[in-house]
């Protein structure tokens, strides 16, 4: 019986009796252990766009779902596209696996596992399958490459970048450990030098575009291929979702977890070279007070961030590493100079309870001393 109490036919098709018999004991026995009955009509790849438009895209954020759908796109349908998503079987996952690792990476092959098993996670909900082949599969482990900068690295790049227009921003990477979206997407209104804090609360993202033509009464969709080149197109974000449009696809949004809106410490050079940063470029334009921008007053798009990231490492000499080394960088000398775990954990925005205020009083204090220990050790 259904949700509502009515009887609900199931039914299955074969080339033969014998097949037919089969899938009907096998519904049976389903039904007998308490598990849905699985469904035939849907594909792999038809059960992918289907939960990429509506499960997915209403209930992740715009950048997770651009990601999810380029996995989708590029790995999961062609490797497994065409098979019933009734008859997916552990073999099929592992040769995608396979696949993968040889034409991409191991780490796309890890991200391609987690997607698949979100989506046949929500399939099992729907009862079109009876089990989640990927949730009993080994998710492909690729070995970590997070390689932190040493202490005399990290000092090289604050010496290097001290009369650079962006010197604060790199030591604001390494001082705070904040992350990128986190960093570009501060505020002068969030800053405040006379108690030495910043407000992480909002971060810089990049959203998506979608076709917003043919929604009027009396107007057609466009010719465009791409959402992008829509004469009307919208900023691509689920309902409910929290953002400011700054720049094109530039908005300020909120971080992905509670415990990423957090007001942490900054540590006394920091504050100088803020104060610094802020009278050098007073006279220059800046609509949306961010603290960094670029010249124009626009705010820096990441690739950008990125290029200049490198750019500084090779004036230190300094072999190229992610930006987020910066922020693994400043979690290793702070577990390095014997900072508590917790306390470490508040700054950089993990998970972490903070259950009342005056825990927070006193978690601000112990960073405080954090990041100042971090500051003296670094110069």
């Amino acid at each position: 019986r259904g949700p509502d109490g009515r009887r609900r036919r199931w039914q299955a098709a074969s080339r033969t009796r014998r097949g037919a018999l089969q899938a009907l004991r096998a519904a049976r026995l389903h039904r007998s252990d308490g598990l849905p009955i699985a469904g035939s009509a849907w594909t792999v790849a038809g059960w992918l766009r289907h939960w990429l438009d509506s499960i997915a895209q209403p209930t992740v954020r715009p950048t997770t779902w651009r990601d999810y759908e380029a996995v989708v796109r590029r790995h999961l349908i062609p490797a497994l596209g065409s098979i019933r998503l009734a008859d997916l079987m552990a073999d099929d996952v592992r040769r995608m696996h396979r696949d993968v690792t040889a034409s991409v990476s191991l780490v796309t092959a890890n991200k391609a596992h987690r997607v698949l098993r979100a989506a046949l996670s929500d399939a099992l909900t729907d009862g079109l399958i009876s089990r989640n082949v990927a949730a009993r599969l080994r998710t492909p482990t690729p070995p970590s490459t997070r390689t932190p900068l040493t202490a005399g690295q990290a000092a090289a790049i604050l010496a290097a970048t001290t009369n650079d227009r962006l010197g604060s921003r790199w030591a604001a990477a390494l001082l705070t450990g904040a992350r990128q979206g986190e960093l570009l997407g501060l505020a002068w209104d969030r800053v405040d030098l006379g108690n030495a804090t910043i407000d992480l609360s909002w971060q810089l993202q990049a959203l998506g575009y979608r076709h917003a033509c043919g929604t009027d009464p009396g107007d057609s969709p466009c010719d465009a291929a791409r959402a992008g080149s829509c004469p009307k197109r919208e900023l691509d974000a689920p309902p409910g979702f929290e953002f400011v449009p700054l720049h094109g696809r530039l908005c300020l949004t909120r971080p992905k977890s509670a415990a990423s809106v957090r007001i942490i410490p900054i540590p006394r050079r920091l504050v100088d070279q803020l104060a610094q940063h802020r009278e050098a470029t007073a006279s220059q334009p800046n609509p949306h007070g961010l603290v960094w921008s670029t010249p124009t007053g626009q705010p820096i798009p990441a690739g950008t961030d990125l290029a200049a990231w490198h750019a500084v490492l090779a004036r230190a000499g300094l072999p190229p590493v992610p930006l987020h080394a910066a922020r693994h960088t400043t979690a290793t000398l702070l577990m390095d100079l014997g900072i508590d775990v917790t306390v470490i954990q508040a700054l950089l925005g993990h998970a972490a309870p903070l259950t009342t205020r005056g825990y927070q009083h006193a978690d601000l204090t112990m960073s405080r001393a954090a990041l100042a220990l971090l500051a003296e050790h670094l110069t």
